[in-house]
């Protein structure tokens, strides 16, 4: 019976060391490195922790080259450019052309009338189902607003790229790209 007691209390005493050990590695890898330093995975844990420093070392960020994003359109710009975009597509999808053209810049009038499939006069049919502005911006004097469509006659959303001019007080679309 004495051996059982030793045996036991001998287990108890390994098992209570085995579990601090994974204790201290899994609740503080520092505590690890200092206390237990020998054992396997505290020697990966010091591998990883040289390795991170070296990189750390070879990261320096300069935060002074660092340009910070600012956006250059008002609300107002914003709000107008969604309403403009919003308006074609209806135009559009309504199959008014005179209005669709009134949208447009001189230019991208006389790309329209000769390509009429890049922008098709859909005359409510079919008609829209999904609309999503997804970004309006100003990048180098250009403006721009993308929008996803879907309509009954898609079994998939495509995105118009609008393209637009600053002509005195408002904003008129100059070019549009079709993304798939």
């Amino acid at each position: 019976m004495r051996i059982n007691k030793f045996l036991f209390y001998t287990l108890l005493v390994l098992f209570l060391i085995s579990t601090s050990f994974s204790t201290i590695i899994a609740v503080s890898p520092a505590m690890a490195v200092k206390y237990v330093p020998d054992i396997p995975i505290v020697k990966e844990l010091i591998k990883f922790s040289q390795e991170n420093d070296e990189l750390k070392d070879k990261l320096e960020v300069n935060a002074d080259a660092i340009e910070e994003y600012k956006d250059t359109l008002t609300e107002d710009e914003r709000n107008e450019i969604a309403n403009l975009v919003l308006n074609f597509i209806r135009a559009q999808y309504s199959g008014d052309l005179d209005t669709l053209y009134s949208y447009c810049s001189e230019q991208f009038i006389e790309v329209l009338k000769d390509d009429p499939f890049l922008v098709q006069a859909r005359d409510n049919e079919p008609a829209l189902k999904f609309v999503l502005i997804s970004n309006i911006a100003k990048e180098d004097g250009n403006y721009m607003a993308f929008i996803r469509l879907e309509d009954e006659g898609m079994d998939s959303q495509y995105q118009l790229n609008f393209y637009l001019i600053k002509d005195k007080d408002s904003f008129l679309i100059d070019n549009i790209e079709k993304d798939i």
